[in-house]
């Protein structure tokens, strides 16, 4: 659990997208675990929506990556989009 969270830290240091970031963040998980099935989901309020243009606060987007089993419309990948959307932790 401990490498996950680092492989995140390291992503979100940089300034990028956030989609660039759940990208990486699912490329590292899939080289350092072996496995081609990962899946990642990122949700983040992004002040420049709540200081600039339209200023909506509290705005949320969330990105999400699947790769090999979680791709599929298999019992994976309907578990992890419900954990997902229900946000659970």
């Amino acid at each position: 659990m401990s490498k996950i969270a680092r492989i995140a830290q390291a992503h979100g240091h940089r300034l990028q997208l956030q989609e660039r970031i759940v990208r990486g963040i699912a490329a590292d998980l899939m080289q350092v675990s072996g496995s081609p099935d990962v899946a990642v989901t990122a949700s983040g309020t992004h002040s420049c929506m709540s200081a600039r243009g339209v200023r909506e606060t509290g705005a949320v987007t969330t990105s999400t990556r699947t790769h090999g089993a979680f791709t599929a419309k298999g019992p994976l990948a309907s578990l992890f989009l419900s954990l997902t959307a229900k946000g659970a932790r």
